[in-house]
């Protein structure tokens, strides 16, 4: 008989057993300390909120959907949103079971915001199928392309622009401002020049380990005037940038003035 539930202690070692199976290229040790992240390290999270939900067939998990806690600014009010990930059903049981369990997610009364990764063509026609809004977070947020090897640029072309595939048409207008980007990378960006400051203003650049109330502060004067923006907490800011689990590095560079050595800005890169 299959039956869905929200996710307990218990689930844990089970769920990083089967997850592998529906993402081959992680382990079960990937996964125990990822729900770690979602859950027990999340300054957003709490008892009440769910982990997610299981589909199992009498006693063996055969689908899940995590519930992952996020701190969003919702016209300068703290809310939860509520980000879903990775969803995976066993292909035997797929079908309408597949939409009970996303439905679980749906209707869940824990957040305001519900969120969503669109990578999917499936997962973006259910969305449009449920009228969802769609939104680009933060609305003031800038892209920078820097192309390090100008020989490889036709691998850079599939990669960004195309993802080995021909875009959808909702897909166009995104296409044509990555393109412009790119474009604009490769024939005006000048190389690199190290140690350049302005005559009036010297800074020292270095690695960051933690975040402190000061990169709160440089978010704080933009905060209010977005309607829907990711609440930039100290909490939250050392989650999302220090946390160690997950598939790829990531670096946070801090700039500080040299004259007083307030902070100036920083920069966050995934490798």
């Amino acid at each position: 008989m299959l039956t869905i539930r929200e996710v307990e202690d218990k689930d844990i070692i089970p769920l990083a057993e089967f997850l592998p199976t529906g993402f081959p290229y992680t382990t079960k040790e990937f996964w125990v300390p990822l729900f770690e992240l979602w859950w027990s390290s999340n300054p957003a999270y709490t008892d009440q909120f769910p982990r997610g939900w299981v589909l199992e067939n009498d006693v063996s998990i055969v689908g899940f959907i995590g519930n992952i806690p996020v701190k969003f600014l919702v016209r300068g009010v703290v809310q939860i949103a509520a980000a879903s990930n990775s969803w995976y059903v066993d292909p035997s049981v797929r079908g309408i079971f597949s939409l009970m369990l996303f439905n679980e997610f749906m209707k869940q009364k824990s957040a305001s915001l519900l969120l969503f990764k669109k990578d999917d063509e499936s997962l973006r026609k259910i969305l449009h199928n449920y009228k969802f809004d769609e939104y680009i977070l933060p609305c003031n947020q800038k892209e920078y392309i820097y192309i390090i090897d100008k020989k490889k640029v036709r691998f850079i072309f599939l990669i960004f622009l195309l993802k080995f595939r021909m875009p959808a048409l909702s897909e166009l207008s995104e296409l044509y401002k990555k393109t412009g980007l790119l474009l604009f990378s490769y024939l005006y960006q000048k190389p690199v020049i190290r140690g350049f400051f302005l005559a009036d203003e010297a800074y020292i650049s270095s690695l960051c380990t933690s975040c402190d109330d000061a990169f709160f502060k440089i978010w704080e004067p933009h905060l209010n005037s977005c309607d829907l923006t990711l609440s930039r907490d100290t909490q939250t800011l050392n989650w999302l940038y220090f946390s160690s689990a997950r598939l790829y590095k990531r670096v946070v560079i801090q700039c500080h003035r040299s004259r007083d050595k307030t902070l100036a800005g920083y920069m966050v890169f995934d490798f």
